[in-house]
């Protein structure tokens, strides 16, 4: 990854499912977490990734939730946007909200508001591992890292010769790209929990090869970036939170006694971010006009 980076959170989505059990709040994002609304740990995750200069979060407010939100706020280094009618609509809304807070943008960490376990160091291996020059960036965790980290998570995995993996819940993009890359980013994104549909997406011959689990990631990747005229690479992470996102009573359960736990005497979680060297990250590279293509 190159240039100036800034974060995009995306908590539009209404309170009408499982976490409807847990709390009465109109938005998931202000659902109460260990304290705090649930979207506030994400924004204070992004807030403190070095390589993240703004966060824009497209959903509701969640006020000054910790000293290090209140700062940023303060500092103008965080705002809000309402949401988009969709997911695409809320990252319209969000892009619009960080050209305008940070004019010389050239990329861009899109977020969702419900991965209330990473940190700063966890976003900054993944960006450190994202190459320059590539239009996007995808994490992927590997089933063992993931049950290792979270036993008893209910995750889909797509089996391929590489592994089996499960798609994370972020996504860097290179704003020039962006136009051209956000209609297969809803399609990818849509299609993360439903490895059937994700296949289809690639054509017949890569289905069977999906099926029969000989296909690559580095070939789903080619495939994509053919599709799409995209620069694209996987980043396989060994930092599962990317991957758990908080949308069933379980998931929550276990988030708020991570957390609790984390905390400690403290309700603030002052992370260190990583040294910027991309431990615990791998890319697979894909050649120029190669890559996934989002949709």
């Amino acid at each position: 990854m190159d240039g100036v980076t800034g974060a995009v959170i995306l908590a539009g989505r209404r309170n009408t499912g499982a976490l409807r059990q847990v709390s009465g709040a109109e938005w998931e994002a202000l659902v109460p977490l260990a304290g705090r609304p649930m979207v506030a740990w994400v924004v204070e995750a992004c807030l403190q990734a070095p390589s993240l200069q703004h966060v824009v979060l497209a959903g509701p407010d969640p006020g000054d939730a910790g000293t290090v939100l209140a700062r940023a706020r303060q500092e103008g280094r965080f705002s809000v946007v309402p949401p988009g009618d969709d997911l695409l609509g809320s990252v319209r809304q969000g892009l619009e909200g960080l050209k305008a807070a940070l004019p010389g943008a050239t990329g861009v960490l899109l977020v969702t508001g419900d991965v209330p376990l990473v940190d700063g160091a966890v976003l900054e291996r993944f960006l450190a591992a994202i190459p320059a020059g590539a239009d996007v960036g995808y994490p992927i965790a590997r089933r063992q890292n993931m049950e290792r980290r979270f036993p008893g998570a209910a995750r889909t995995y797509v089996r391929l010769r590489d592994g089996e993996f499960t798609g994370g819940n972020a996504l860097y993009l290179r704003l020039a790209a962006a136009p051209q890359a956000l209609r297969w980013a809803e399609a990818l994104y849509a299609a993360r929990k439903q490895p059937l549909k994700l296949a289809m997406m690639f054509g017949p011959a890569v289905l069977v090869r999906v099926a029969t689990r000989r296909a690559t990631v580095a070939e789903l990747e080619l495939r994509l970036g053919r599709l799409a005229g995209l620069r694209a690479h996987a980043v396989e992470v060994t930092d599962p939170e990317l991957a758990m996102d908080v949308d069933k009573v379980a998931d929550y359960r276990q988030a708020e006694a991570r957390l609790q736990a984390a905390a400690g005497s403290s309700p603030e979680r002052e992370t260190a971010a990583g040294d910027g060297t991309g431990a615990g990250c791998a890319t697979v590279p894909v050649p120029p006009g190669g890559g996934p293509r989002l949709g």
